[in-house]
């Protein structure tokens, strides 16, 4: 089958450079967003190649669009069992990832609400062997019934250990309880009682539905050559048959018209609070401005939530504990999420009242200019760094690469970053105070306040 090709060129990046030179005060910037270039197979498979001779490795990633998004009750998890199944090998077979590392090389996945992800970096030499294999887990799961059960174990113990995590536990009842009837309510790891149940016929029916060449794009960046790349691709992933289609999630969730909240026990010290707002799917117009609305309230030192409520009031040790989750956006309309460590002497309803009075503010305070402009200049900074880069940095290779997949997988666009760029520089304050009177209403907020064990009543224990 042959490769047809065309080139993806970026929004530039000039005006955003020489901004960037003026605030920052770094002179003439010389730098542009790398230029992806399209290929499409006769059986429906897209890639994606980005030539870097400034490093001797490449990277080279599987985007399959299937995720928990997709699952149905029953054979929640099922996705990520799959990303699992690529690894470890049949009993007789040198397992892939350990001839990979003799060679110098990595493997690795990600299952994602919206997608699985799979990872092979390694040295430019090694590039055939990983089209190769790539084509070969894509020819089909061959999967023998003792590395199933296998696999199936280190799932288990996957999710034991991940639902000790007090912030997880707490993320999954907030989605579980904002969300009615979309896929999204369900964790990445599915529940346990399905994947205690989930068959191999279930994961070979599921992989045969979800992984047909139509819905896979493959990403590769680093030391090679185009042409060299393009015929490799259509020599080894040109074979797969084409497959059916792929079926669409259907499922619209219903606009939220009551705020709900969930009062969490857990094995901790000091209480905290979790609060989502349902918002758009990341390719919605609104999606920049929220965006820098939330890095308004959470990011950097002279962040809204930190200046108040940690420097000032002294309610809160830390905003988003868990850490922040860069990727919350998804395809489909999801949460907008924020969280609060909250300091002894505070109760988790006192911490929500102090969040909440903030988060207020954004929709009735006058927007400070300064704080504007660093917030879009942040950013502007944290998408750019993925694309534009220091060229001694051989991780960014695989980090610009895993972007490019992400935005593609959940806009169709590898460059959608660039238009995130062009949109921050237009946001107005105007724009903040829009977009928070229409998402930041309590009837569009659910709450999640996690307390000590301790705090319970000998009454309620005794019920438990």
């Amino acid at each position: 089958m042959q490769a047809r090709g065309k080139t993806y060129f970026g929004l530039s990046l000039f005006g955003f450079l020489f901004l960037l030179s003026l605030i920052m005060g770094f002179g003439s910037a010389e730098k542009t967003a790398p230029r992806w270039t399209r290929f499409e197979l006769d059986n429906g498979i897209v890639f994606f190649t980005q030539e870097d001779h400034s490093t001797s490795m490449v990277s080279h990633h599987i985007f399959v669009r299937t995720g928990s998004r997709h699952e149905r009750p029953g054979i929640t998890d099922i996705s990520h069992f799959i990303e699992h199944l690529r690894w470890g090998g049949n009993p007789g077979e040198e397992p892939y990832e350990k001839t990979l590392q003799a060679l110098g090389g990595s493997t690795g996945g990600h299952t994602f609400p919206d997608f699985t992800d799979y990872i092979d970096s390694a040295p430019g030499p090694a590039l055939e062997m990983i089209i190769r294999s790539g084509m070969e887990f894509l020819a089909g799961l061959r999967t023998q019934d003792s590395r199933f059960h296998a696999e199936r174990d280190v799932l288990l113990s996957e999710d034991l250990l991940a639902s000790q995590n007090p912030n997880y536990a707490a993320i999954r009842h907030l989605f579980s309880m904002a969300f009615q009837s979309h896929p999204y309510k369900n964790p990445v790891g599915g529940w346990r009682s399905d994947l205690s149940g989930i068959t191999l016929q279930d994961v070979q029916e599921y992989y045969k539905t979800y992984y047909a060449p139509g819905n896979v794009a493959v990403f590769l960046a680093g030391d090679f050559d185009t042409p060299r790349v393009a015929a490799l691709m259509a020599r080894y992933y040109g074979t797969l048959p084409r497959g059916p289609a792929v079926p669409e999630v259907r499922t619209v969730e219903p606009a939220q018209d009551a705020e709900k909240r969930v009062r969490f026990m857990a094995p901790v010290s000091l209480p905290s609070v979790w609060v989502g707002y349902h918002v758009p799917g990341l390719a919605h117009e609104d999606v920049p401005a929220l965006q820098i609305l939330n890095s308004l309230l959470c990011n950097g030192r002279n962040a809204r939530l930190k200046a108040e409520l940690i420097e000032k009031r002294k309610v809160a040790s830390a905003v988003n504990p868990a850490g922040s989750e860069s990727r919350q956006w998804r395809k489909d309309p999801s949460l907008l999420i924020i969280g609060l460590a909250l300091n002894a002497g505070f109760s988790a309803e006192e911490g929500e009242e102090a969040l909440i009075e903030e988060i207020e503010k954004m929709r009735s305070d006058p927007i400070d200019e300064d704080s504007l402009k660093r917030a879009v200049l942040r950013e502007i900074t944290d998408r750019s760094t993925s694309i534009i880069y220091p060229e001694w940095q051989l991780w960014f290779v695989t980090s610009r690469t895993e972007e490019a997949g992400f935005y593609h997988a959940l806009t169709g666009d590898p460059d959608y970053s660039l238009k995130l760029i062009d949109a921050y520089k237009k946001v107005t304050a105007e724009d903040i105070r829009r977009v928070a009177g229409r998402y930041l209403q309590p009837s569009n907020r659910s709450s999640v306040l996690m307390v000590p064990k301790k705090e319970l009543s000998m009454t309620e224990e005794d019920e438990r």
